[in-house]
């Protein structure tokens, strides 16, 4: 009996396959709307800072000095409590992740179904399927390992974010 064993087999790989891309798609969705609203914080957070420090110190009196002390330290606090930066290379770093992982699946499939196409095409129609239920079968093992990593590197830096709110706390465990 062949690897892909009966069509039922084929079927359900074909499936797990389908399902491992979209779970890889969903997160890559999440990790890019995750970064754009992070971006977004930091670079409103780093505005603040900067637009407040140049009017501090060219004596523009729009707004109280002390005021903009204020919000100027509450931009800065703001980033650190909630360790913005990390979270938003994380999450950039998972979005990037996974387009490659996504590509080089993708092109994986790509360039090994014009072999089994021409098997089936020949009336190999066995070993066809037999390839074809080897290669989704090793690309889904590879889609679930990368997918892991990914949500590895992102679990880290949530932990180092987390980290950060502990001052005593010097990455020891």
């Amino acid at each position: 009996m062949s690897n892909a064993g009966s069509s039922g087999a084929a079927i359900a790989q074909q499936q797990f396959f389908s399902d491992a891309v979209q779970a890889l798609e969903e997160h890559r969705k999440h990790f890019a709307a995750d970064a754009t609203r992070r971006r977004l914080v930091a670079y409103s957070l780093k505005a603040i800072a900067a637009i407040g420090g140049i009017l501090v110190a060219a004596h523009i009196r729009l707004i109280p000095a002390s005021w903009l002390g204020i919000a100027i330290s509450m931009a800065v606090v703001i980033d650190g409590i909630f360790s913005n930066q990390i979270l938003l290379r994380a999450s950039v770093a998972a979005k990037q992740a996974s387009d490659r992982l996504l590509a080089r699946i993708k092109a994986e499939h790509s360039l090994c179904i014009p072999s089994i196409v021409a098997l089936n095409s020949s009336g190999e129609t066995v070993k066809a399927a037999d390839e074809l239920f080897k290669l989704e079968s090793k690309l889904t093992k590879d889609l679930h390992s990368g997918t892991e990593k990914i949500l590895d590197g992102k679990r880290a830096a949530d932990l180092k974010a987390l980290d950060r709110l502990n001052p005593t706390h010097h990455g020891a465990n």
